[in-house]
């Protein structure tokens, strides 16, 4: 599987799936940054939740990704 992004604009959410395993944990990076971990200690995605709630940085930050 290609990685794919996702974006939940009600929850300001982004998600980088990087394969379709399955999810056995989570490891916090900080306040907004998780890395979810498969059974073989592989990163399954990276959930980024935008804390700043300018419209302008969150454009930026969905168009290096949703472009």
């Amino acid at each position: 599987m290609n990685g794919t992004v996702e974006y939940d604009p009600d929850d300001s959410v982004l998600y980088v799936k990087l394969t379709d395993k399955k999810i056995v944990s989570t490891i916090p990076l900080g306040d907004s940054v998780f890395i979810d971990i498969s059974d073989d200690n592989k990163p399954v995605g990276i959930k980024y939740i935008l804390t700043d709630k300018n419209p302008d940085n969150i454009k930026a930050i969905q168009s290096l990704f949703l472009s």
